[in-house]
């Protein structure tokens, strides 16, 4: 099962930083870029910022069925640095996993 989280996040799930700050090698996969994340705090334009973070997801098609793999069998926190309940890429990733591969999003932890 996928859950989000913010970055604080420090429960005992296995979690994934997500985020073009400061995510590892595998995190990095789903990371927006920082023109995407300008642009959306500029102009709150949240269907292109969709649009954008699709195609990145598509593109990275093979690593999001490796998570959605990895969800099969243990639950993962997807975190970044967004407040709980604003619009998230976190959130469109876990639901994109949900809709493909089936995997169960929880929401928020």
């Amino acid at each position: 099962m996928l859950y989000t989280s913010t970055i604080r996040y420090r429960g005992e799930l296995r979690s994934l930083d997500i985020t073009v700050k400061s995510a590892g090698s595998f995190g990095k996969h789903f990371a927006p870029t920082w023109a995407m994340v300008m642009g959306y705090k500029k102009t709150g334009d949240s269907v292109l910022y969709r649009e954008q973070y699709r195609d990145i997801l598509e593109h990275n098609y093979v690593h999001v069925k490796h998570l959605a793999d990895v969800a099969r069998s243990e639950d993962i926190v997807l975190k970044c640095y967004c407040k709980a309940g604003d619009f998230c890429h976190r959130v469109i990733l876990a639901l994109y996993v949900q809709d493909i591969f089936k995997i169960e999003y929880g929401g928020e932890v």
